[in-house]
């Protein structure tokens, strides 16, 4: 009997302990569902900036090309200026 009640209370233990980890692993989950909602918008926007990044550097190029162009035609310009005061 005394046996019986103590595996009566070992199995009650066990189960409150099981209940426990129950309701810790469903909010953890929970925690997981909202954490990768959060995430997922996350990605989208890096991977809007990775192309804002290209375009942006694409733009760069362009703008050092323009100003190189830009100081050949004012060098050319002087030349010509030059050329005709002479």
């Amino acid at each position: 009997m005394i046996d019986g009640d103590r595996l009566l209370t070992e199995y009650q233990q066990k189960c409150t302990e099981l209940q426990f980890a129950e309701r810790e692993i469903s909010a953890l989950r929970c925690q997981v569902e909202q954490m990768l909602q959060k995430i997922l918008p996350l990605e989208k926007c890096q991977e809007e900036l990775g192309s804002l990044k290209a375009e942006l550097e694409e733009k760069k190029s362009s703008l050092k090309i323009y100003q190189e162009s830009q100081l050949e035609y004012v060098k050319i310009k002087e030349e010509i200026v030059n050329s005709d005061a002479v």
